[in-house]
């Protein structure tokens, strides 16, 4: 827990107080100097065009596809219909731009009707979000 701050009562309490911030704000610098690059390469990932299927965000990542699979539908990234295969996004992370549909022509059946597949993609956006929310969690 945090103390509530001490109003000094004399100029050497004041004195050691403001070095004190001093040295706790040269501190606070430093971090961000350190976590600037990190930042950018987030900002720039997160501006980038184009997306990327599942396995390969995980790579991307650094965890297993199984186990990102399993925390997005836990907090509500995808999910499956009923006696279906594939995945699917929700809906407000569509909206959000975290992630998109694919839909591709597989062919043309015998009878002459072409099949859609859909497949659920992550934009680069929602991969620096991911990356911030997966990053402790697995």
């Amino acid at each position: 827990e945090q103390q509530a701050p001490t109003i000094p009562r004399t100029l050497p309490e004041a004195l050691r107080l403001a070095v004190d911030l001093a040295e706790q704000n040269n501190g606070l610098r430093l971090v961000v100097q350190q976590q600037a690059p990190q930042v950018a390469a987030l900002d720039r990932i997160a501006q980038s065009q184009g997306t990327m299927c599942l396995t390969d965000a995980a790579k991307h990542l650094g965890v297993q596809r199984k186990a990102m699979l399993t925390w997005m539908a836990a907090n509500r990234w995808i999910y499956r219909r009923e006696g279906c295969a594939h995945w699917l996004g929700f809906a407000p992370r569509l909206s959000a731009g975290l992630l998109e549909h694919k839909v591709t022509v597989l062919g043309t059946e015998d009878d002459g009707e072409q099949r859609l597949a859909s497949q659920v993609r992550v934009t680069p956006k929602g991969l620096t979000v991911l990356a911030q929310q997966i990053g402790g969690a697995l």
